[in-house]
């Protein structure tokens, strides 16, 4: 939409450009006739064809004696420039929304990961527990514990693959693809990539 309101604007400038030089109008027309022979007495043999052409040119030229002209040309250009912000906002906008689902769906994979770690971490520790449960130098009490720490840590699990598969969606549908497509060397867990020092953003000015 700010692309398309930026041409609009472009072309109003174009045309109001144009009243400051002159209109030409040009015109032409080419007839081919014959006169009759009853139209000259006495002829006996027919006329031969006669080709008849007429071109002309006009030019017209409206001083800008007050500077209406002037003044609707340069505002027509601030409306331009307008436009042109506009684009390189949104453009800011869309590229800042990307980097915020894109680092917000990188945490929700390290959660995962480190819940997962965990979690081994947690089923080695209710094992170690039932053994030394069953070896009389535990309790119950210790099992249990052991195991509602696993379950607690395994029932976050699923917010964190929610989180990520709406990332991906998000990420997506920002810019304007399917999931599918995206290259799966940015959505897996991995090391984050360095940001550069300076982003450059904008649209062609013409």
């Amino acid at each position: 939409v700010a692309e398309a309101r930026l041409d609009a604007t472009r072309a109003s400038r174009r045309l109001s450009a144009f009243d400051l030089a002159p209109t030409v109008t040009a015109s032409g027309s080419a007839l081919r006739t014959r006169q009759s022979m009853a139209q000259v007495p006495g002829l006996t043999t027919a006329l031969p064809q006669q080709d008849l052409y007429d071109v002309g040119f006009d030019a017209a030229w409206e001083l800008d004696l007050f500077g209406r002209t002037r003044h609707t040309v340069n505002a027509n250009g601030a409306l331009v420039e307008s436009a042109e912000h506009s684009v390189d906002d949104v453009q800011l906008s869309l590229a800042a929304e990307v980097a915020r689902n894109y680092f917000e769906l990188r945490g929700a994979q390290r959660q995962l990961a480190v819940a997962m770690r965990n979690a081994e971490v947690q089923r080695k520790t209710v094992q170690l527990t039932q053994d030394r449960l069953a070896g009389g130098r535990g309790t119950a009490f210790d099992v249990e514990r052991a195991r509602s720490v696993l379950q607690l840590t395994l029932a976050a699990v699923p917010a964190f693959q929610t989180q990520i598969a709406t990332g991906r969606n998000r990420i997506a549908v920002l810019l304007g693809r399917s999931a599918e497509t995206i290259p799966a060397g940015l959505m897996i867990d991995g090391s984050m990539p360095r940001l550069p020092d300076t982003v450059a953003i904008g649209s062609p000015r013409c």
